[in-house]
């Protein structure tokens, strides 16, 4: 698939080959819900310091190069090991949400066997469309970024 050689060819540039497997892998599965909920309004795009899957003006998945951090929306602090909170702050006034995050990318291949983690992750991709954000699309933020239906 073309994304997977997009992401392959990206964490390459980055001298990031070891993580190329699990990173493709976190977006496998990072796709999973929205394709079912809405695929014409979710984007996934790979800009120069990050890659990520979003839907209105609202990152669900992404990788960040510069460190090298991933974040995955999830529900509400998971309490992990190893792994970190942040609330989304754009959510607060209606349905709060927040990212699971990790701060390095040695940690993304527990990230993707935890069921825990993927199943309050296919909960926040349902309820973030009580978010008005999710409706917010920014035109200017779909630059480089292809609907998730037409992967």
């Amino acid at each position: 698939m073309r994304w997977q050689a997009q992401t392959r060819a990206w964490l390459e540039k980055r001298r990031a080959n070891e993580f190329t497997k699990d990173c493709v892998l976190f977006f496998e599965q990072a796709f999973g819900v929205p394709s079912k909920l809405y695929p014409n309004d979710a984007w996934f795009g790979i800009h120069d310091t990050y890659a990520s899957l979003t839907i209105g003006n609202m990152w669900l998945a992404a990788l960040y190069t510069a460190p090298r951090c991933a974040y995955l929306m999830v529900e509400h602090d998971l309490n992990i090991r190893g792994m970190g909170y942040l609330p989304i702050r754009s959510t607060f006034k209606y349905v709060p949400l927040g990212f699971l995050t990790l701060k390095n990318w040695d940690r993304i291949i527990e990230l993707n066997k935890n069921q825990r983690v993927w199943d309050s992750y296919a909960r926040a991709c349902e309820l973030i469309l009580q978010s008005p954000i999710s409706r917010n699309v920014i035109t200017r933020n779909l630059r480089r970024k292809a609907r998730l239906s037409e992967l």
